[in-house]
């Protein structure tokens, strides 16, 4: 994607055609753990190598990421092992290199779960640097694939925030309930609760998601 813009046209039109066929689906947007910060070295040169960033460039890395210290206040210095640099503008590619290795590789596990589209591929997820929208046919499909990714993001240092993470389906009838991934529970948001996604609301309530998204728009031109 080369915009937020792309995420929600994707996701407006998926909605739209699940609500006006009556379809189910169900989309998780994901909340991650401190994720810049999280990033384990290793992982993160193995990404680079597999989407063939060239020796110079791997040295040069090498050479900034090797041996770093830090130190709280007055205290002894420590070795820091993960985490991209805060503030310099690399940061948010080669983070981005960490992440795909693991949606690449959570990809291969996941089967045939997803949205058929038109063209015939699967739609599994919308990513915007490390935001990311999962999409499903099936709470059952949408579990399986939220444990597989959290395996997957552990495998290189990140974890899953669950208690921000949101679930919410165009399944009508709902009673409050919880998505169980791993023995982490996941909300499923029901009638008019939203969820803040890329600076604007979502809501579980598919029929009056237009509203409700302009009564936010204006509310923040208001402020």
């Amino acid at each position: 994607m080369r915009s937020v813009d792309d995420a929600f046209i994707i996701y407006e039109t998926i909605c739209s055609k699940c609500t006006e066929w009556k379809l189910e689906f169900w989309c998780v947007s994901l909340n991650l753990k401190k994720t810049f910060d999280k990033l384990e070295y290793g992982p993160l040169f193995d990404a680079l190598r597999q989407q063939n960033i060239g020796v110079g460039y791997l040295s040069l890395l090498a050479s900034i990421y090797c041996e770093q210290t830090g130190r709280v206040g007055k205290s002894h210095t420590f070795p820091i092992h993960r985490g991209v640099k805060q503030g310099d503008i690399i940061s948010p590619v080669i983070f981005n290199a960490g992440l795909e290795m693991a949606l690449r590789r959570w990809k291969t596990t996941i089967g045939q779960r997803g949205i058929m589209i038109d063209t015939g591929d699967l739609l599994t997820n919308i990513r915007y640097a490390d935001d990311l929208i999962l999409y499903a046919t099936s709470s059952d499909d949408i579990c399986f694939m939220l444990e597989a990714l959290q395996n997957e993001l552990r495998n290189v240092g990140l974890h899953l925030n669950p208690s921000k993470t949101k679930a919410f389906t165009s399944k009508n009838n709902l009673q409050p309930m919880f998505l169980d991934i791993a023995g982490n529970f996941v909300d499923v948001m029901t009638n008019n609760e939203t969820h803040k996604y890329l600076g604007r609301k979502l809501c579980a309530q598919l029929s009056v998601r237009s509203a409700v998204q302009l009564s936010f728009r204006v509310q923040c031109a208001w402020m």
